[in-house]
């Protein structure tokens, strides 16, 4: 059946991806109106749209539709099953809850919009509100929901973006699927200093190399103050 899903240019083999702008109806529906959107550019997701009928057999769809309606450069997008799809993985360390942002501060607003799955950690997003200047940022992202459960297809959820006075500054909507194994997530871009945090795992904390040694001697407790050994 047609996606459901925004698609962007030059994705599903052709230059202008054409996706369902709503949901597909149910079979007690009948044969029922929708619309068709066309991604004609790279900031216009609903660059072109077009009324087609559908009905639900049930097993399968049908779809009545006219395809001259528009230039010889788009196609339908078919649903695809992101849990058996290929999608990029994102195991930077610098997500972690536990990287601070003035030591490695970045943000995601060079991220392109698509499917991701979280490879380190505890593979998925946090669910609280992060410490300020954590996951290498200063606008620490992480979902206000909870994930869903296994067995609910995709849903939308918010990602608030928050700093040292509240935890929502700003935030975007995103899609969420759990594969059972894991969960993987349709991201968008963000603007300045906003990026997708991962959730701490207890391997991932115990990792030495992750951490900054302190094993000056003059910092015993029983060492007095040395002016000449002032650390």
């Amino acid at each position: 059946r047609l996606t459901e899903i925004q698609q962007e240019l030059y994705s599903c083999g052709t230059q202008y991806p054409a996706w369902l702008n709503g949901q597909h109806p149910s079979v007690e529906e009948g044969e029922e109106k929708r619309k068709l959107s066309v991604t004609t550019a790279a900031s216009r997701n609903t660059g072109q749209n077009t009324e087609i009928f559908i009905k639900n057999c049930g097993d399968f769809m049908i779809y009545n539709m006219n395809f001259n309606w528009y230039n010889s450069n788009w196609a339908l997008c078919v649903d695809t099953d992101v849990c058996d799809a290929e999608v990029t993985e994102l195991d930077q360390d610098h997500r972690l809850l536990n990287t601070w942002g003035k030591i490695t501060a970045s943000d995601d607003k060079s991220l392109d919009r698509g499917w991701y799955r979280f490879a380190n950690g505890f593979q998925k997003m946090p669910e609280t509100c992060p410490p300020a200047n954590s996951c290498g940022s200063t606008l620490p992202g992480y979902l206000s929901q909870p994930h869903l459960g296994l067995g609910e297809g995709i849903v939308e959820r918010k990602v608030c973006f928050g700093d040292a006075d509240q935890c929502c500054v700003t935030s975007r909507d995103v899609l969420v699927k759990n594969c059972g194994t894991h969960f993987v997530y349709r991201l968008y871009p963000t603007t300045t200093n906003e990026k997708y945090c991962v959730e701490e795992s207890a391997n991932t904390m115990c990792n030495a190399a992750a951490y900054t040694v302190m094993e000056q001697e003059q910092r015993g407790e029983n060492n007095v103050y040395d002016s000449a050994k002032q650390l």
